[in-house]
């Protein structure tokens, strides 16, 4: 593993470690069963970096890209193997994202 890579995978691990962190705080608070799973998600994810395997599609087995799983360390398909629903809710995320970063540069 080269000196990028490292970085990448400390850099990531370093994400999961906050959102663990983030989400057993709010659970102390209100316990819901949608934080319950994503502390479940987060504990998977920070098990695959464990054992070598994250980052790798659970459908192909090929690498999931990069800049998605910066951005969220928790997504576990490659953009090929999204589900249609998967792939509407990605463009829905990424057309917010756009609309609410465009009003951010207006003011």
């Amino acid at each position: 593993m080269n000196i990028a890579e490292t970085a990448y995978l400390n850099q990531i691990r370093e994400q999961l470690v906050v959102r663990r962190q983030n989400l057993e705080s709010a659970l102390s608070k209100h316990e819901t069963d949608q934080m319950l799973h994503l502390l479940q998600d987060v504990d998977q994810a920070l098990a695959k970096l464990n054992d070598g395997n994250f980052g790798v599609c659970q459908n192909c087995h090929e690498s999931i890209e990069v800049d998605r799983v910066m951005a969220d360390p928790l997504v576990t398909f490659c953009l090929g193997c999204m589900t249609p629903g998967q792939q509407r809710a990605l463009e829905h995320d990424l057309r917010t994202r756009c609309a609410h970063a465009d009003g951010l540069a207006a003011a």
